[in-house]
């Protein structure tokens, strides 16, 4: 985001949506929209104000390709000089012979010429064939070496120029692997988690690393890109924490890799899994309480009012009993009389004494219009 900022305040136009990226400790990749743009950006002024350094990749201009039975007493200058290229091919910009090692019979090694040459092409076309003295060569990709340091196990560059801690490639832990007594056969690989050295050809992380290098040759990427294509070799937390604190000196401490243990039920020739359904039995109730009567209880709920009289009296003593040629105001007043004469010695609540007064006043009014 930084560096997207310079450039936008030094208004460096033409590039690629997306083209900014980070690729590395310490490294931006920019890309532009035309060559001709990316060729002046390494020029410009605003870089080396901001203390920035710019130079286009190899890979982006570059093809690089081997050539075989090339006679080894020849030199490069002449091998370059009578080759003759395809139609649409860059020139050769740099060629470069391997060398291989060959023991004598003494015992002693020499480092001798060998018939394969390597050859850089400018552009990105890799021809199939050139052709030399009226002899036409095949051309192969070139596959980048896979480097591992010895030091820090890590991959990239060798011994001499790393920059990190020491790392065992025996046991993982922090010194070199020179000074460690661990055997092979208990060994950890500290990139792996695997039973042997870090350096093993066969190691995971280094059939990876293998991959990303022949795929950054047969499509000319980087190194950023070719490595999204392949997972890296995934460590649990458990592994990292057995590899820091593990003593190395006990073949018995020795970290080992977690087992998985398979949960799946077992399946049938048909495919189908075997399963079953169980039913489990209803909770018992909870007792009643030690007081409850349940046939009384039913009674009292299914017992019906007996039948209220026709006349709408709802007393059920003689007062029921009435005919037509009773007297109703007398028998209503004895039964006041009788319900009042039994709460004598209870005072008359407010409410009751106030309807005993109106209805005495009634009976006043009543009765003197009667004397009258």
């Amino acid at each position: 985001m930084d560096f997207g900022k310079l450039m936008v305040n030094a208004k460096i136009g033409k590039i690629a949506q997306q083209g900014i990226k980070n690729v590395g400790r310490n490294r931006v990749s920019v890309e532009f929209l035309t060559p001709h743009d990316a060729n002046e950006f390494v020029s410009n002024p605003i870089l080396a104000d901001s203390k920035y350094e710019a130079m286009i990749p190899t890979f982006n201009v570059t093809r690089m390709g081997i050539a075989r039975d090339v006679p080894p007493d020849w030199s490069m200058e002449e091998f370059v000089n009578k080759i003759e290229l395809p139609q649409g091919c860059g020139k050769i910009l740099k060629a470069r012979r391997f060398n291989r090692k060959v023991r004598h019979q003494d015992g002693s090694t020499e480092w001798c010429p060998s018939t394969t040459v390597v050859l850089t092409f400018s552009g990105q076309f890799l021809p199939n064939y050139i052709y030399c003295y009226f002899t036409s060569l095949k051309i192969e990709p070139y596959i980048l070496p896979t480097i591992q340091c010895y030091s820090c196990c890590r991959f990239g560059h060798v011994g001499e120029k790393c920059r990190s801690k020491p790392r065992c490639y025996k046991c993982g832990q922090a010194h070199t692997g020179n000074a460690c007594t661990i055997h092979v056969e208990n060994a950890y690989c500290c990139l792996c988690t695997g039973h042997h050295y870090a350096i093993d050809k066969n190691c995971a992380e280094h059939n990876r690393q293998k991959l990303i290098k022949k795929k950054m040759s047969e499509d000319n990427v980087s190194y950023s890109e070719a490595a999204t294509l392949f997972p890296p070799v995934l460590r649990s937390y458990s592994d990292v924490a057995r590899t820091m604190f593990a003593s190395p000196q006990s073949p018995s401490k020795t970290p080992t890799r977690p087992q998985v243990i398979s949960t799946t039920s077992p399946q049938s020739p048909s495919g189908q899994s075997h399963r079953r359904t169980i039913y489990a039995s209803p909770k018992p109730r909870s007792p009643l309480a030690p007081g409850y009567d349940r046939a009384a209880h039913q009674a009292l709920i299914t017992q019906r009012d007996p039948p209220s009289p026709h006349n709408g009296v709802a007393f059920s003593n003689h007062y029921t009993n009435i005919s037509e040629d009773d007297n109703l105001m007398d028998i209503l007043l004895a039964a006041l009389i009788n319900i009042y004469s039994r709460f004598e010695d209870v005072p008359t609540p407010p409410n009751v004494a106030q309807k005993l007064s109106l209805l005495t006043s009634l009976i006043n009014k009543h009765g003197s219009n009667t004397m009258e």
